[in-house]
């Protein structure tokens, strides 16, 4: 081969390469302002997911309150209804009782 034949070759080697080189370097770049965006878009995202999580806390917290509320309340009410059930079996036993005693007391009487 010629001597032209081989600076032809170089040059179009170093043209090449001059061209790919910053292509290169622009990918780079591109990809550091890529994982820019996503670690940005990440932290967005658990921001967002925390605050989603202390309001799901909130709520829970909330219906747990209520629910306990809700059983006290419960609670007291079976404690008044048995209390009166107690009191109304008393006085159903001393009607019972004492409508026993009458008629002995009638029949008593009337002999």
């Amino acid at each position: 081969m010629d001597t032209w034949t081989y600076v032809v070759l170089v040059g179009a080697v170093v043209l090449v390469l001059a061209l790919l080189i910053p292509k290169a370097k622009q990918e780079q770049s591109n990809s550091g302002t890529a994982a820019s965006n996503m670690e940005i878009a990440l932290e967005q995202f658990m921001e967002n997911t925390e605050l989603d999580h202390k309001e799901l806390v909130q709520l829970v917290t909330k219906f747990r309150e209520q629910g306990q509320a809700q059983a006290e309340a419960k609670e007291q009410r079976i404690a008044e209804l048995e209390r009166r059930l107690d009191l109304l079996e008393k006085q159903a036993g001393d009607a019972t009782a004492w409508s026993n005693a009458r008629p002995q007391d009638g029949g008593a009487s009337s002999s």
